[in-house]
């Protein structure tokens, strides 16, 4: 998952809403959360109000596995 300083996402270029992401998360994880993995890729303008509730929906979805990759400007 992509997020820019607005706090919008992108996955794979198409932009999705957090309840479709989250949507989307439980739709992928079924029966198999504790082998999934969520990725967030950012810059350090991203605050970490806009990157939490990630966090949360991924937790909701029984994911614990979140890896984050920080692109320079």
């Amino acid at each position: 998952v992509s997020i820019i300083p607005d706090g919008s996402l992108f996955i794979k270029g198409r932009q999705f809403s957090l309840e479709e992401f989250e949507v989307l998360l439980r739709e992928n994880t079924r029966g198999r959360s504790a082998d999934y993995e969520v990725r967030i890729r950012s810059d350090q303008s991203v605050p970490y109000e806009k990157v939490e509730p990630l966090l949360l929906a991924s937790l909701r979805a029984g994911v614990t596995k979140i890896g984050f990759a920080v692109t320079e400007k």
